[in-house]
């Protein structure tokens, strides 16, 4: 395809005016009209404009040819970029190898369509329109299809020359319209579809996760209930309560950074990674060490994850506490008082790698317990904006704990009640973060 200068060729923007001055007949309207049909049924755009033309070029239009060109930034002259053409099957191929610069750029400056026609046929022009200077029974119609910053596209019909009318040119205009329509009209059903595809992926990673966080049940003497509240269809907290062969029972939660399926990928690979380490038999200091190696060596740069993890002996009430950057877990005693356990600290997960990491040792007496959560918790905002924080957390225990009657049923009620109260503080409003926490109560002797 060449592009010409055609200083022969006679413009005729179909501006507002002249359009509302345009008579069509049923029959041309019907045509413009049935242009449409089919277009938005096909999903790619090449698609859609390649039955544009085919259309345009055959039964619909009697174009000798359609083809559609993108204008691409300042330098479009030197090379317009072919999007899709057809050349009616009574017109030579040759037909359509010129187009004419100057009509695109009225075009490209217009935003209109655009009707060109050869001033005199005769005339000693180095090219006539889009055509050989010997083929003067042709006329030339353009008309933009998509304009964005960059660049645009636009149809480019070569008629014969008895179809060069405003009549004609409207019908051409209505064309380009009724393409826009279904082209957006088809994006959208595509993007919708996608959509749709996503969100049943989301559903299908939420029952995933649901399914992998433990139901509330009793360890051999400690009582366990856990709350999960993910403020997107997939969250970024992992929660988990696992047997370790010793007798003891893990406890962990881990807030990874981020939210989404990126976070709930990590936490999948926490919750296998863990397990695995607790499975083999390594200590509560050296699962954090692991799996701080793990993601030290696995996280994108900026990645990492703060966990809390204890590993409790219900038969002697002996704690052993590793923290990497995690809130502090509360130690809560039977009369529901609370006190932060603030040591056993270091740097959050997958941030750099640890020499030794250190634990704290506690005591859990009877009836005491112990709550991990994530940060979702404690800065939840009221309609104040003021948020909770660790230490209000803890002065307000004595108030959920009084729910916590002896059994398993009791430790249920008064985790349903901190997550209630985390609730109410919000008024109603979706958590800002992963809400997640952990309650787990030596039973009484």
């Amino acid at each position: 395809m060449k592009s010409v200068e055609d200083p022969g060729a006679e413009l005729s923007p179909l501006d507002a005016e002249a359009a509302a001055a345009v008579s069509l007949t049923t029959e041309q309207i019907r045509k413009a009209m049935s242009l449409a049909e089919g277009l938005a049924d096909l999903d790619q755009r090449n698609q859609r404009l390649a039955l544009l033309c085919r259309q345009l070029a055959g039964p619909v239009v009697p174009a000798l040819a359609a083809t559609v060109l993108r204008l691409d930034g300042p330098n479009w002259e030197k090379k317009p970029r072919l999007l899709s053409q057809a050349i009616a099957p009574a017109a030579d191929a040759s037909t359509a190898e010129y187009v004419s610069r100057t009509l695109l750029k009225c075009v490209r400056e217009r935003k209109l369509p655009v009707l060109a026609s050869n001033r005199d046929a005769s005339a000693d022009d180095d090219a006539q329109l889009s055509m050989s200077p010997d083929e003067a029974s042709v006329v030339a119609m353009a008309g933009p299809l998509r304009t964005d910053a960059e660049s645009m596209d636009i149809l480019y019909l070569l008629m014969p020359a008895g179809y060069g009318t405003a009549q004609w040119l409207a019908l051409i205009s209505i064309a380009t319209q009724q393409f826009e329509a279904a082209d957006r009209a088809a994006e959208a059903r595509v993007r919708a579809e996608r959509e749709a595809a996503v969100q049943r992926d989301l559903q299908r990673a939420r029952e995933i996760q649901h399914a992998l966080v433990p139901q509330s049940q009793t360890h051999a003497g400690l009582e366990v209930a856990i709350g999960f509240e993910p403020c997107h269809e997939v969250g970024g907290d992992y929660v988990d309560v696992v047997p370790m062969p010793d007798g003891s029972t893990c406890l962990a939660l881990a807030d990874v950074c981020g939210k989404g399926i990126q976070a709930a990928l990590v936490c999948a690979s926490l919750h296998g990674m863990l397990r695995a380490c607790v499975n083999a038999g390594l200590d509560i200091a050296s699962v954090g060490q692991t799996l701080n190696a793990y993601l030290v060596e696995h996280l994108p740069e900026g990645g990492f994850a703060t966990l809390v993890a204890a590993a409790v002996d219900p038969a002697s009430g002996q704690v052993e506490v590793f923290n990497a950057g995690h809130p502090p877990p509360l130690l809560v005693k039977p009369d529901g008082s609370a006190a932060p356990i603030d040591a056993g600290i270091q740097t959050p997960l997958g941030v750099q790698p640890y020499d030794e990491p250190q634990t704290q040792s506690l005591a859990l007496g009877p009836g005491a317990a112990i709550l991990l959560y994530s940060d979702g918790i404690t800065e939840g905002r009221d309609a104040d904006g003021k948020m909770l924080g660790i230490d209000a957390l803890a002065a307000s225990t004595p108030n959920w704990m009084a729910s916590a009657s002896p059994g398993q049923d009791g430790i249920d009620a008064a985790l349903a009640a901190l997550m209630q109260s985390a609730h109410d503080r919000r008024e109603g409003a979706p958590p800002e973060d992963d809400c997640t926490a952990l309650l787990a109560r030596r039973a009484a002797e």
